[in-house]
């Protein structure tokens, strides 16, 4: 321990008087911190942790709360006519917007996984005409109008950068 200077009078006392023998001021020694900069030092670090993570957090969900907004503000529904023919498939897009990336998908929740074909943009009015032999699946292999029947059809595009998928139960013509 070390000698304490008084703080009103500038006395010299023992590390062991509480108050000073001149002019009874308390005495205070100097704390030492050495001991608290080994819990201080970590908990001020957790603080920080904590903070950056909840604020992050927040951060995280505000942007996907602005993404799920912005979808449903750019989400555009699609509604071509479809008519499936002994050659292939028949779509004309009834819109005033293209359809961009426009894809044919038969039986798309088949075993196989459906069989598609994307056509490419298809403007406003236009028709596309894709033939059977365009359609395969994810393995490679082609669908066969002779040994495949078609059950289900969905035509998806991606107007706004959006996918939008309608699905069509099969009627034969």
């Amino acid at each position: 321990m070390y000698p304490l200077t008084c703080p009103n009078c500038g006395n010299v006392n023992r590390p062991t008087d509480t108050y000073c023998p001149r002019c009874n001021a308390t005495l205070r020694p100097k704390s030492s911190m050495k001991g608290l900069w080994f819990l201080i030092i970590p908990v001020g670090i957790l603080v920080l942790a904590v903070g950056a993570y909840i604020r992050n957090d927040s951060k995280l969900r505000e942007a996907r709360r602005q993404e799920e907004k912005r979808r449903e503000d750019n989400y555009v529904r699609i509604n071509p006519s479809i008519r499936v023919t002994e050659a292939g498939v028949i779509a004309t897009n009834n819109e005033d917007y293209t359809y961009p990336r426009f894809t044919v998908i038969l039986n798309p929740n088949g075993s196989s996984g459906g069989f598609s074909a994307e056509y490419g943009d298809l403007g406003p009015g236009k028709t596309a005409v894709i033939p059977f032999s365009k359609f395969a699946n994810a393995d490679g292999r082609r669908f066969n109008i002779s040994t495949n029947r078609i059950n289900q059809l969905s035509a998806r595009a991606w107007p706004n950068g959006l996918q939008s998928t309608h699905t069509f139960d099969f009627k034969e013509n």
